[in-house]
């Protein structure tokens, strides 16, 4: 995984355990972080933007796939 990211202290967030922005080890020797935790309570429902979970990692693997000139399926 690329430590290239805006990391998350995962204050308060049900869904830290599962979210790349919080499980991913920092870069000891640069690392951006979000000031204000993005995550809040929405209508008694903890809503958060920012979630990086395994849907988005497949998307982005696909991302870098084509960037480097492989095809989306990972071949």
């Amino acid at each position: 995984m690329n430590t290239d990211i805006t990391k998350c202290l995962g204050t308060d967030c049900p869904w830290k355990s599962k979210c790349v922005r919080y499980i991913t080890p920092a870069d000891k020797d640069i690392q951006a972080y979000f000031s204000t935790p993005p995550g809040k309570m929405v209508e008694e429902v903890f809503a958060c933007d920012m979630f990086w979970g395994a849907a988005q990692e497949m998307i982005m693997e696909q991302l870098r796939n084509i960037t480097n000139g492989s095809e989306a399926n990972g071949s």
